[in-house]
């Protein structure tokens, strides 16, 4: 069937083949349809008016774009007279014969095909791409297999990731004997100034974790700044892992360092296999309620249950209005039935190739951890946190992972790699290994066998340059963790100096403030000591 050229913007008549172009009509309208009927997928699209090449596309898109601009949740007739600018309206009339039709496009599509019609319009984005580069597309190849295939017809049946898979599986194809396509770097040993000067600029430093922005009286958010300083903060390239056993706080523990993150201008994608959208959106909102307008009535149980009175309504409005300010689109949420170390990687390259994402955060990876030598499900962990460390060093991308630990660690007062059972063998790859644990109460005990000794360490006045422990007083009262850098890569880990991190916790609030150290005793609790 002709393609008529007439649909389509002025640069495209001449420039492709219309093979390539004869469902772009209809794979548009899909897309638009989807978009005017439920605005707020409009959000996630990732889409921008250059995805669009005909021009019904583009207008529909610059109006689901301007509905969204100005906050519409839901477009109808009447929002389509009494809000959008005149130009659009007269547009319409001019090209679609007026909102009748934009309603027969709505009409036309289920949502419950969303996912399929955007990876229809991206696939068809990438082969119009792959085009311009000069790819053969339309003439036969023969695969290292001797099978011979037209790639345009061998994509039909291919999602738009399985189409860029397919040109990646070529290039490691043509690897040598050396592999040299995992050959990250090949130098001498040179002190050159280039390498002296990016010390100075401070460009070996990671992303800090310490801190996250201001609050509304303009006083600096204090996250892990003893922690982020020690381990010279998340350096892109690598994966780090926080381990803990269930009911610790590892969920609200990433959400402050995903605010910490975000609050540097990261962009994070975040996949959870342990939580739903609506109860991570809870925690967040409540973490900028708590920690930027400094409001401790609203916990995240009050705010789920929609147990808030008019003036905590507005105050939850302005935090909403805080967010879509300084963190929209920063913070994506993938959430999984259960945990898929291939599909979470997949869905992390996607975010990495199309939205840009600079940070991933598995939350989290199962199994539980056990001594189990029969149970070789350790073995596909291992695997997995190795091909997460892959997707970290192949894109240059901050790569963070939890981990549960077993019920039977919780009489150990000293945490380390031993903790991990059979899935040890996963610290080789990662940089930083963080495992933390409820404090017990007679560890503020100075009379106490298990009392930590908490301090600050001070920098001495007296212009020696040496440090000294200062004593600090925990509130007994308080909930506290004790956090145990296993490994750091660039700092000192616990097990050099015997100490480790003590945070006061608000699970409530999503929060978590690291207030000081201290040296635990390595000691086995009894259930007398955690009484």
């Amino acid at each position: 069937m002709a393609v008529n050229f007439n649909s389509f913007i002025s640069t495209v008549k001449g420039k492709y083949d219309e093979r390539l172009l004869e469902r772009r009509l209809t794979t548009e309208g899909n897309v638009c349809g989807c978009l005017l009927k439920n605005l707020d997928l409009f959000d996630d699209c990732g889409l921008d008016t250059p995805d669009f090449i005909t021009n019904g596309g583009r207008l529909l898109f610059a109006i689901a774009k301007q509905l969204r601009s100005k906050g519409i949740q839901k477009f109808d007739e009447v929002t389509f007279v009494s809000t959008l600018e005149g130009e659009f309206v007269r547009m319409v009339e001019d090209q679609l014969g007026g909102y009748k039709e934009i309603h027969n496009v709505m009409d036309a599509v289920n949502e419950n095909n969303w996912d399929a019609f955007l990876d229809e319009l991206n696939k068809s984005n990438i082969l119009l791409k792959l085009s311009d580069k000069g790819f053969t597309i339309f003439s036969k190849i023969t695969l290292d297999n001797g099978k011979e295939i037209i790639p345009f017809d061998f994509f039909k049946n291919l999602s738009c990731t399985e189409v860029i898979e397919f040109y990646e599986g070529i290039v490691a194809s043509m690897q040598t004997s050396l592999k040299d396509e995992k050959l990250l770097e090949e130098c001498y040993v040179e002190f050159d100034d280039a390498w002296l000067e990016s010390l100075r600029n401070k460009e070996e430093m990671g992303v800090s974790f310490g801190e996250a922005g201001f609050d509304i009286e303009g006083d600096e958010i204090r996250t892990f700044p003893f922690m982020s300083a020690n381990t010279l903060g998340l350096k892109p390239g690598t994966l780090s892992a926080w381990g803990a056993q269930s009911g610790v706080g590892k969920t609200s523990y990433m959400v402050t360092i995903a605010m910490s993150l975000a609050s540097k201008g990261e962009k994070i994608v975040m996949v959870t296999n342990e939580s739903k959208a609506t109860d991570l959106k809870a925690l967040f909102l409540t973490w900028v309620i708590y920690r930027v307008f400094k409001y401790e009535k609203l916990s995240k149980k009050r705010l789920l249950s929609g147990e808030f009175t008019d003036e905590e309504f507005e105050l939850i409005k302005k935090a909403k209005d805080y967010w879509k300010e300084h963190y929209f689109k920063k913070i994506k949420i993938v959430t999984l039935s259960d945990a898929d170390a291939d599909f979470s990687c997949q869905m992390i390259r996607r975010a990495i190739l199309r939205e840009a994402a600079s940070v991933f955060i598995v939350d989290t990876m199962k199994m539980t951890i056990t001594d189990d030598d029969n149970d070789n499900s350790w073995m596909a962990l291992i695997k997995d946190v190795r091909s997460l460390t892959e997707v970290a060093m192949k894109y240059n991308v901050i790569g963070i992972i939890t981990v549960q630990l077993a019920p039977n660690t919780m009489n150990r007062s000293w945490l380390d790699a031993s903790c991990l059972a059979n899935c040890k063998q996963m610290k080789e790859t990662l940089s930083n290994l963080v495992l933390f644990r409820k404090l017990v109460k007679c560890e503020l005990d100075p009379e106490s066998p298990f009392f930590i000794h908490p301090f600050r360490r001070k920098l001495r006045e007296d212009g020696t340059g040496d440090w000294y422990d200062e004593p600090y007083e925990a509130d007994r009262n308080q909930t506290w963790i004790i956090a145990f850098t296993d490994k750091t890569r660039r700092g000192i880990d616990s097990g050099m100096d015997g100490s480790a991190f003590l945070c006061r916790t608000d699970l409530d609030h999503a929060s978590f403030y690291e207030t000081a150290r201290c040296y635990p005793t390595r000691r086995l609790f009894t259930a007398d000591d955690r009484r």
